[in-house]
């Protein structure tokens, strides 16, 4: 009876009688406690009688309900982006299984019981979920922010007035996008919200919405959060799968096949980029811009001077 309704079936209690051959009044019990079930906190069902299609069923109307299969794939990516702290990654997978019930929760934790019992935490220990969330709100108010912020290698945290842009998130960490305020680096700076030690929210700026921050086409182009020039590059790729660097290169598009290789053309920013070619090995050769070929070039030579 419970999956019936779990399928969106109608139960009509003369069906089940003849069904299970009980008596309607064992059927009306049973109703009960499904009644219970689906009415205990947890649970987002609630079981109704229809007049019009004559037996129970599940409202459904009444809250969106996540998946035992959204949950399960949600829980996965949670896991292994690593960017949360271990309690915080309980506190909200506990809160995505009480759309389950009982039975079903209890089978999801134990499958995923192991990678949660092994979950490493990232080195800063942590949390920014606050954080993100304030200076979200920031960029959405054009609200400019003063930093404190410590780099990797610097003993003490040193003090950033930035125009938060947009928030985003790549390679385990979380970031806050700003304007560059120096003239010789045009392009937006990424700042590491882990390694912010405190913020104040201070005035408002002036942005116009032809200079509003596109957060989904600044990550199309970046990799590992190093921008550098804005540059449309173009690359023959020999390997055996050209869409997994068509996944990796959201602007890519093949332009041309060759016998045993495509010709990739993409909008990138060059620093980040030029980490991601190196790790492609032979597969990959750089056609274009003729500076970042030559870059290529003498990468290759450093390298193969460590090997000789």
């Amino acid at each position: 009876m419970y999956n019936e309704l779990k399928n969106g079936n109608v139960l009509r209690k003369q069906e089940m009688a003849e069904q299970f051959d009980v008596s309607l009044k064992t059927v009306q019990r049973d109703i009960e406690e499904l009644r219970i079930i689906f009415g205990e906190e947890y649970s987002p069902y609630h079981l109704v009688y229809s007049k019009a299609k004559g037996g129970y069923l599940l409202d459904l109307d009444v809250v969106d309900v996540l998946t035992e299969q959204e949950i399960l794939a949600t829980t996965k990516i949670l896991i292994e982006s690593r960017a949360l702290l271990k309690n915080e990654l309980k506190g909200i997978t506990q809160k995505m299984y009480r759309h389950l019930p009982r039975e079903r929760q209890r089978m999801l934790e134990a499958y995923i019981s192991n990678e949660m019992h092994y979950y490493v935490e990232l080195t800063h220990k942590s949390s920014v979920m606050a954080k993100v969330h304030e200076l979200a709100e920031a960029s959405r108010a054009k609200q400019a922010v003063m930093l404190m912020y410590k780099k990797e290698h610097e003993s003490e945290a040193k003090a950033y007035h930035i125009e938060p842009l947009g928030v985003v998130f790549s390679e385990f960490y979380f970031y806050v996008i700003a304007e560059s305020n120096k003239p010789e680096r045009p392009h937006p700076v990424a700042y590491r919200i882990d390694r912010i030690e405190h913020l104040h929210i201070k005035h408002r700026f002036e942005r116009s919405e032809s200079q509003r921050f596109e957060e989904s086409s600044f990550q199309q182009r970046i990799h590992f959060m190093h921008t550098g020039e804005l540059a449309t590059i173009k690359i023959r790729f020999s390997g055996p799968s050209p869409e997994a660097v068509l996944d990796r290169l959201p602007t890519g598009r093949i332009i041309r096949h060759e016998e045993q290789a495509v010709i990739i053309e993409a909008e990138v920013y060059l620093r980040g980029i030029e980490m991601w070619l190196l790790s492609q090995g032979e597969h990959i050769e750089v056609l274009a811009p003729a500076h970042l070929r030559n870059r290529m070039r003498e990468r290759a030579t450093k390298l193969t001077e460590l090997y000789e």
